[in-house]
């Protein structure tokens, strides 16, 4: 079925570069520049290579359906109180490579969800909570240490979607 739009909302949507003649509902979308609205960030905190996968997927899949940009975010635990680079980080090259590779396998489904890549050294929570302060929505992973995900919990000021590993089996 098709429709035409005329009038003030023509006009607006004329002004904004959309087409505002006959449109149909495969070519319909309600983005930024038609609503004034911008979807925030969904944040996918990755640490350990232990539920990358689940994680990975669900922020995408969020992100896709909010039309908001998913940052893939791996912190790598370092000592408390040391200034250290993430890179720097002895033993942390397998972890690195397993929540990259689960990021990008993630992402095949989705593949024009904007995407950045982050990599933090220090303690999770706070890191977690400190990168996600402008996000809609932090993704983790069920298997994390309980003082981790009780920080953020506490802390985050955005919505937390806790994910089982098990849960990418049935998202497939």
């Amino acid at each position: 079925s098709t429709w035409a739009l005329r009038g003030p909302w023509a006009r607006a949507l004329a002004q904004y570069g959309a087409h505002a003649g006959p449109m149909t509902r495969g070519n319909w979308a309600l983005t930024a520049s038609l609503t004034g609205i911008v979807a925030r960030d969904v944040v996918a905190g990755l640490l350990g290579s232990e539920g990358a996968q689940a994680v990975a997927r669900a922020a995408v899949q969020a992100a896709a359906s909010r039309g908001a940009r998913v940052r893939f975010l791996q912190v790598i635990e370092a000592p408390a109180g040391a200034d250290v680079h993430p890179l720097a980080v002895d033993g942390a090259t397998d972890e690195r490579n397993a929540a990259f590779t689960a990021a990008l396998r993630a992402l095949r489904e989705f593949p024009r969800v904007p995407v950045t890549f982050e990599l933090a050294a220090g303690d999770p929570g706070p890191v977690l909570v400190e990168r996600s302060a402008d996000a809609g929505i932090l993704v983790l992973a069920a298997t994390l240490p309980e003082d981790v995900t009780s920080y953020c919990q506490r802390h985050a000021a955005c919505d937390i979607l806790t994910v089982r590993p098990t849960a990418v089996a049935r998202l497939a």
